[in-house]
């Protein structure tokens, strides 16, 4: 069974390169989403749901077509105020992962801070691509885990299912 790819665009702008761009909901693709999945739908009864942070298309859409591929339902978000938005919405949400840079005011390991804070039972995965060390264990706490650009699929997938697991 293949997952479903949702996006999270409720009515809000952000800038990127310069260019502003605005996306609004399409009103007949969110209600049959939320009919194929409702909000509250148990593990059981569904796909797990992973939300996927990123910022560049081409990685989100690669990274949400390993885990739609794998199984799951996946929610995109390109900034951490729209992934905050996603999960305030959809509290389905079982396993977060995202890139370290990205726009706006919050990188990817404060996304992960807020998110553990707010919703522990959401395992989180930090990917980057970046020349960075490694984030030290007090920047990941227990339910997180790292991945290097470019990550291998079948790692990636199986660490969100050992999360969820957890």
């Amino acid at each position: 069974m293949q997952g479903a790819k949702t996006r999270c665009r409720p009515a809000a702008s952000f800038c990127a390169r310069g260019n502003s761009v605005k996306y609004k909901y399409d009103e007949v693709r969110a209600r049959a989403l939320s009919n194929a999945f409702p909000i509250g739908s148990s593990l059981s009864r569904g796909p797990a749901t992973v939300l996927i942070v990123e910022d560049e298309a081409l990685v989100r859409i690669s990274g949400a077509g390993m885990f739609a591929d794998a199984g799951f339902r996946v929610i995109e978000a390109v900034d951490s105020n729209e992934a905050l938005e996603c999960l305030v919405m959809d509290s389905e949400v079982h396993v977060l992962f995202t890139d370290v840079n990205l726009p706006g005011i919050s990188d990817g390991l404060a996304l992960a801070r807020q998110v553990r804070s707010r919703w522990p039972h959401i395992g989180i995965i930090v990917a980057s691509g970046h020349s960075m060390p490694r984030p030290r264990p007090h920047e990941l706490r227990a339910g997180c885990g790292f991945h290097r650009k470019p990550y291998d699929a079948g790692s990636v997938v199986r660490h969100a299912r050992e999360l969820m697991a957890a």
